[in-house]
């Protein structure tokens, strides 16, 4: 009898050990898939906090826009005229004030020109300094909020072409340098050209000829009394035109010496 019962209980101790084995199979192919999707988890930590470091960045940039001032205009003064512009406050005043308004305080502004009693006292005492030394016919003044330029034709200062400051160049920037001597702040000398290209031994491009402009001028301005930790000399080249370079006369006022005074 014992033996008849072997044959049959061969099958099921058999089928029984398939089952285990699969048990184990399933078991393991399920951890080695928890195994492998591990690294998801991870990835997704680090998505999250790159994001939360830029929503933070994102709301300090618009909390800063929101408080801090904001230039949106500017004032620009050539020859004398006040031109339609609308400016802001600025923050950098020359030492000497106006013995008188260089604009009559009570002559009205164009209707979109708005401006504080500050910004007005600071642009009449600019006007008039540059009338004081001679200067109103001479430089393009812009005022900002922390800075000012003051632009001069190329023309003023050299011939075609040229780095030499000539006699009348020199003269001039001898008065500008009175007027810039006891204000703060670094002053940046920018040179800048038309679009035509230059091909010469001593400037073989526009970045060469507009670079050593601005030296020029550095060197005048020291030679007169500025301090050299104050200045420093940038070529534009033809980088920054203020208007197209479309005929003669939007070339003439692309090319320019700008001087930059920043508090």
């Amino acid at each position: 009898m014992k033996s008849a019962l072997e044959p049959k209980a061969a099958p099921k101790a058999a089928l029984a050990a398939r089952r285990m084995a699969l048990l184990a199979e399933t078991h393991a192919a399920g951890s080695a898939a928890e195994e492998s999707e591990d690294w998801v988890v991870s990835y997704m930590d680090m998505v999250t906090l790159l994001m939360i470091v830029f929503l933070t960045l994102v709301g300090m940039l618009w909390i800063d826009k929101k408080t801090r001032p904001t230039v949106v205009n500017v004032l620009q003064i050539e020859t004398g005229t006040l031109p339609r512009h609308d400016f802001a406050d600025a923050a950098m005043t020359p030492e000497a004030p106006a013995a008188k308004p260089a604009v009559p305080a009570d002559q009205p502004l164009p209707a979109n020109v708005t401006v504080s009693p500050m910004t007005r006292a600071t642009v009449d005492r600019w006007v008039e300094a540059l009338r004081r030394n001679g200067l109103e016919d001479q430089v393009q003044l812009q005022i900002q909020e922390n800075r000012v330029s003051i632009a001069i034709r190329d023309r003023l200062l050299f011939a075609s072409a040229q780095s030499e400051i000539g006699p009348d160049g020199q003269r001039m920037l001898h008065r500008l340098t009175a007027l810039l001597r006891d204000l703060p702040g670094v002053i940046s000398v920018e040179g800048h050209t038309d679009d035509r290209p230059i091909r010469s031994d001593r400037f073989p491009s526009n970045w060469e000829l507009s670079a050593g402009r601005a030296g020029a001028v550095v060197r005048v301005l020291t030679d007169n009394g500025l301090p050299v930790r104050r200045l420093r000399a940038i070529g534009y080249a033809d980088s920054r035109p203020l208007v197209q370079n479309t005929d003669p006369e939007s070339r003439a006022r692309n090319r320019r010496v700008t001087l930059v005074i920043e508090d």
